[in-house]
């Protein structure tokens, strides 16, 4: 078969999906207790990512007071034991705007 954005041959999945199989763990090999599968470990890096704790109304408070004093937010990160990224979440979504972040060769 030959591709015709580039003219040469592809290769199609077949050789990706030998790949993948390779690399996928083997059902007979026993895994030491405790250690999480394959499966597992993606399934538990997701809910990691993925989990946080709600933000509360006192906190909303906090961070419109803070964001209406100019405060940075790596401090408002710090105050509201978040991160930062959390707190430009958080702020975009009540439509607050916080000041841009100050460099450390300014």
């Amino acid at each position: 078969m030959v591709s015709r954005q580039c003219g040469r041959p592809t290769m199609g999945f077949a050789p990706w999906i030998s790949r993948l199989k390779s690399l996928a763990p083997d059902p007979d090999q026993a895994q030491p207790s405790g250690t999480p599968t394959f499966s597992e470990g993606a399934l538990m890096q997701s809910r990691i990512r993925t989990t946080t704790h709600p933000w509360t109304v006192a906190q909303e408070q906090e961070l419109r007071r803070l964001a209406r004093a100019n405060t940075p937010p790596a401090e408002i990160a710090a105050r509201l034991s978040r991160t930062p990224e959390q707190v430009f979440e958080r702020a975009f979504e009540l439509g607050l705007t916080l000041p841009r972040a100050a460099h450390a060769d300014a």
